[in-house]
């Protein structure tokens, strides 16, 4: 019963993360760019000012306020999974319930601006749908080779070249993920970024702004789930441990969005099974191999 208390508790305290991490990233890209930013509770601010104004409809608003509320009862739903998976019992058929409701909430929320009258909006969801049918795909097949070698069974020299790659594969997915540059083409032009960010307003554009901050965070959680699940026991020591590291792997994040360009459209997905393929590739190559020998 308390590791299940745990679990609530440390859920509860993730719910808030995602504003305060999203206004320490906003200061650590202002102290790069030599400029003084705003504070750290900004976001924060900034979410509670926008549920206390009132929604204007639009049309279709009904539809769209629906699939955000969708994507957050998802998100909050794989949050639950991913810490029971950290701190109770490390299954992988749990871990991969959280990684599946993670990706239907993802797919909730990128399907989410196609629904809006608005043509700018239209183009940045198709944008977004293009660059996450590559990236979710090689997710799903990263963490099922790493969890695979991790359950035993594989057993070679081999095997750990291709466990390394996958984690490489698996840290790349989660970065894209998120949806910083170079790979955030949704808003590639000003006029696409005003598209879902016009419509919306009040509590509905808070939903939205929260639902994608969350998505950052569970992006970062998959891989420290699995990090965790390899080097610690479950127990009240794991979230003391996964918290550090989530603020770490944020600020390390936002550090990487500041210093590059954002990329093309016609040339990101592209680009990333330039990168994916023989990841992958070296991946499954080192879990045969280690099967083989098993």
């Amino acid at each position: 019963m308390f590791e299940i208390i745990l679990v609530g508790i440390v859920s509860a305290v993730m719910l808030i993360l995602p504003l305060l991490l999203d206004g320490l990233e906003r200061k650590v890209k202002a102290t790069i760019q030599t400029r003084i930013g705003p504070p750290v509770t900004q976001t924060l601010y900034d979410f509670l000012k926008l549920m206390g104004k009132e929604v204007k409809p639009f049309t279709g608003s009904a539809l769209a306020t629906y699939m955000v509320s969708l994507t957050i009862i998802l998100q909050l739903s794989s949050l639950i999974a991913l810490n029971y998976f950290i701190i109770v019992e490390r299954s992988f058929q749990i871990l991969f319930t959280g990684l599946a409701l993670f990706l239907v909430a993802q797919a909730s929320s990128t399907m989410t601006p196609l629904l809006v009258p608005n043509p700018f909006s239209q183009i940045g969801g198709y944008r977004e749908v293009v660059v996450s049918l590559v990236n979710e795909f090689t997710m799903i097949i990263s963490v099922g080779v790493i969890s695979f070698i991790l359950g035993g069974r594989a057993v070679s020299p081999y095997t750990y070249i291709g466990l390394l790659s996958a984690m490489i594969t698996l840290f790349v997915t989660s970065y894209v993920s998120t949806g910083r540059p170079p790979f955030d083409i949704a808003e590639a032009e000003v006029e696409l970024a005003s598209g879902v960010f016009v419509e919306f307003s009040g509590p509905l554009l808070a939903a939205y702004v929260y639902a994608l901050l969350t998505r950052r965070l569970l992006a970062k959680m998959v891989p420290l789930a699995i990090i965790l699940q390899a080097l610690t026991s479950p127990g009240l020591l794991t979230p003391l441990i996964l918290l550090p590291l989530i603020i770490v792997m944020w600020v390390i994040y936002g550090v990487a969005a500041t210093v590059v360009g954002r990329t093309r459209i016609d040339l990101a997905p592209a680009s990333l099974l330039k990168l994916y393929i023989p990841l992958m590739a070296l991946s499954i190559t080192g879990l045969l191999i280690g099967v083989y020998h098993a």
